[in-house]
């Protein structure tokens, strides 16, 4: 499958004498070391990207000796963005891929660049009701054959603003966060010897969700905190049950994965303010925001690279993450499960 590289061993610096403010980075591939110059102010950065290429490069080598032939996956978000690019490799491996998103015009574009079987199921997560709805149709419709992989990349980064849905829960909490759970437990029965990937935001220190208000919706008013509590409470939360649904399920594997900066329209399409759309083109062309199909690679490689159950969590250059202290305590994240399959239940069942 290849070399997993880890940012230890990727980067080194070497100083020079005819310009102590600069270094030379070399970028270690499999097939020899790549140098470049860099100044001394941004090194940091610059290491971080030589990483995350690297990461790229190791993924798109392992993949390429791989076949998925008589693989079942599931890609939810699967009709733009991160979503798409993992649907259309997963294709190009050879799997059955169904695509679910809300978007017909979209899936039906990624449909037709689909190197195999490719199917499209529309729902709606804003809602738990449909959260339901579709894992039951999901768990009929993948009875016969079994669900080998399923990704999750649906949804946004937090945007510090909160809508209720009919439910009585904000939006942003019921696709990030519940969805993610629900859709995974409720698929177990077909899912019990195969991988639940979700893609988001793992490892966030200093997260925590308050049982009295997991959403957010009655306390936080400002934008700034309200976006910066809405970035630390997903993270906890769905590290939380992440390593809960691997605890009780034993021949399941779930991955949490950071992507890192990703060249998308996920933001313009999710009603954020025009800058952040701005912004992320302009980083993709500069060379710092990677592009969808190159992160592809790796959530990929990620899923399939071995088949050790529990939970996993990584970086986008590979690198394996530690969640935060809330999440490391047994009671917070047992008495976040029974909140949540409850309110699941609760409401879902209706």
């Amino acid at each position: 499958m290849g070399q997993l590289y880890t940012f230890s061993s990727l980067v080194k610096t070497v100083s020079t004498r005819t310009c102590p403010a600069s270094f030379v980075v070399e970028k270690i591939t499999s097939w020899g070391v790549i140098k470049r110059r860099v100044p001394r102010c941004h090194l940091s950065s610059t290491a971080r990207m030589f990483a995350t290429t690297v990461a790229v490069i190791t993924a798109k080598s392992a993949n390429r000796e791989v076949s998925l032939a008589g693989k079942q996956a599931l890609v939810i978000g699967g009709t733009q963005g991160i979503g798409a690019s993992i649907a259309l490799r997963l294709s190009s491996l050879g799997a059955a891929v169904t695509i679910a998103g809300r978007n017909e015009k979209l899936a039906e574009s990624v449909i037709s660049k689909a190197e195999n079987k490719m199917e499209f199921e529309k729902v709606d997560l804003s809602l738990i009701s449909g959260i339901y709805k579709f894992a039951a149709e999901m768990k009929k419709k993948f009875g016969p054959t079994g669900l080998h992989y399923m990704f999750n990349s649906a949804g946004s980064p937090p945007g510090g603003s909160i809508t209720l849905t009919c439910e009585g829960f904000a939006q942003d909490f019921t696709i990030q966060c519940m969805g993610r759970l629900l859709v995974t437990y409720k698929l177990l029965p077909v899912l019990k010897d195969g991988t639940s990937v979700w893609v988001a935001a793992p490892a966030s220190k200093g997260g925590k969700v308050d049982l009295e208000d997991p959403d957010l919706s009655k306390t936080l008013k400002n934008y700034w905190v309200k976006f910066l509590a809405q970035a630390l409470r997903d993270s906890a939360f769905l590290d939380s049950m992440a390593m809960e649904l691997a605890e009780r399920n034993p021949n399941l594997r779930v991955l949490h994965l950071f992507p890192g900066i990703v060249g998308t329209n996920v933001l313009s399409n999710n009603g954020f303010n025009w800058i952040f759309g701005f912004a992320s083109r302009l980083l993709t062309r500069a060379g710092i925001a990677q592009k969808p199909d190159d992160y592809a690679e790796v959530a990929v490689y990620l899923a399939i690279k071995d088949h050790s159950t529990g939970v996993h969590f990584y970086g986008p250059n590979l690198k394996s993450l530690t969640p935060g202290e809330w999440v490391m305590n047994d009671g917070n994240r047992k008495k976040l499960w029974d909140w949540a399959i409850k309110t699941g239940e609760r409401i879902g069942t209706k």
